[in-house]
């Protein structure tokens, strides 16, 4: 199987265990030393390195994002493009709670394989999706348990422009 049909079991995989919660799904696609970045430059960019740190901030995000929201829709935006072993795509994120108006992001994921696994997850988003991220917080999270906590989170983050786990 090529990176880019590899790639697209991780995403379909992804979608599957934020509902679901098993790790272990997600864990069989990357290399156990693996390193997730994400990144909203110049406000956020994180580094977590091996796979137990990867999943561990992972499950926070999913908990404390992704779940409080009724309807999460991830999509890409593009075609997915491989160039060797890396993998690229686009994406537009519509994340929707009833009675607030819809929260949408955008960015990018690059993957790098290493044999059959991911061994460099990169997350870009744009600037505005995280500063729309913060303000919806701001403005509709306060009645979502968790929610309004986890994205005030991001806006501290801000200050710190490299943090690293």
């Amino acid at each position: 199987m090529h990176p880019r049909e590899r790639f697209a079991q991780y995403v379909t995989d992804f979608d599957k265990t934020v509902e679901d919660d098993d790790w272990s799904r997600i864990e069989r696609h990357f290399t156990d030393d693996a390193i997730r970045e994400e990144h909203a430059l110049p406000v956020i960019s994180l580094r977590h390195e091996g796979l137990e740190t990867i999943i561990d901030e992972w499950r926070k995000m999913v908990v404390n994002f992704d779940r409080r929201f009724d309807v999460r829709i991830l999509v890409p935006t593009g075609p997915v493009h491989q160039d060797g072993n890396t993998v690229t795509m686009p994406w537009v994120g519509i994340y929707i709670i009833r009675g607030t108006p819809a929260l949408l992001g955008e960015g990018q994921e690059i993957a790098r394989y290493e044999g059959d696994r991911i061994k460099h997850l990169q997350t870009t988003w744009t600037a505005e999706a995280i500063q729309r991220v913060i303000d919806w917080g701001a403005q509709y999270a306060g009645g979502v348990p968790g929610l309004a906590e986890y994205t005030a989170s991001l806006a501290a983050i801000r200050t710190t422009p490299q943090q690293t786990s």
